[in-house]
């Protein structure tokens, strides 16, 4: 099996991956969600409603995977559509106060971590602490932090990055060609800035659901594909 290498260069974000992860196998050393029933079931939601995921699987057995843009909450439903249908177990920071009754046992299941953001400690140690203690481990962030247009990335991923001593892998949300694209490893050499810049030039030309990266392409609005026009084989 083909897969991202940590170390090779990240693609522009202009184009999509071609290759789908449509009957790819789930390599072993990813952390394991669901069976092979339940990712048919997420595959088939995904293509009747004209999305595909395109890229290749990593080659961490654990890793940070950014989001972007994240201009809708419907970024979250695609995002739980797309570990189910590649069956692996992502993990995600919540604030503590969901995990209450049932209600903490549904965001165990789905992945949420619980943080308490007003600890000393803080998140990037808890991030640290959680990656010391699992073998395989995929944490997904948005590093825009919110659906609304902010100016200014969040330095978040690049800490826990940097604390937890692991890859960090860039995924799409491409409306405009209903893709979900997993578009390799980011180059985390140098400062937060240069590496921020780095996000510029790859999410810049990509367009989300209300808006484009950051505050940019935030006057436009998606024009679905006709059902009829087919992005995958």
């Amino acid at each position: 099996m083909t897969l991202y290498r940590h170390g090779d260069p990240l693609r522009s974000g202009k184009t999509a991956p071609t290759q789908t992860l449509h009957g790819q196998t789930r390599p072993d050393h990813l952390p394991r969600r669901g069976n092979r029933w339940t990712q048919k079931l997420a595959w088939w939601v995904l293509r009747r409603s004209g999305w595909d995921i395109r890229g290749l699987y990593p080659d961490a057995s654990r890793l940070i995977i950014i989001g972007a843009p994240h201009s809708s909450n419907f970024d979250w439903f695609w995002g739980m559509l797309v570990q189910w249908a590649l069956g692996v177990r992502f993990s995600f920071f919540i604030k503590h106060v969901f995990f209450v009754g049932p209600l903490g046992w549904v965001m165990r299941y789905l992945g949420g971590v619980p943080v308490n953001r007003r600890r000393v400690r803080g998140a990037v140690t808890d991030a640290a602490d959680l990656f010391a203690q699992h073998e395989k481990i995929v944490l997904f962030i948005t590093p825009e932090g919110r659906t609304k247009p902010v100016r200014n990335l969040k330095k978040g991923f690049y800490k826990l990055a940097l604390a937890a001593q692991v890859p960090v892998l860039v995924v799409s949300f491409r409306y405009d060609e209903r893709v979900i694209a997993l578009d390799g490893y980011l180059d985390m050499a140098g400062s937060f800035d240069q590496v921020a810049e780095r996000l510029n030039t790859h999410y810049g030309p990509i367009k989300g659901r209300r808006r484009g990266y950051l505050n940019r392409l935030e006057n436009w609005a998606v024009r679905p594909l006709p059902k009829n026009v087919k992005i995958y084989d």
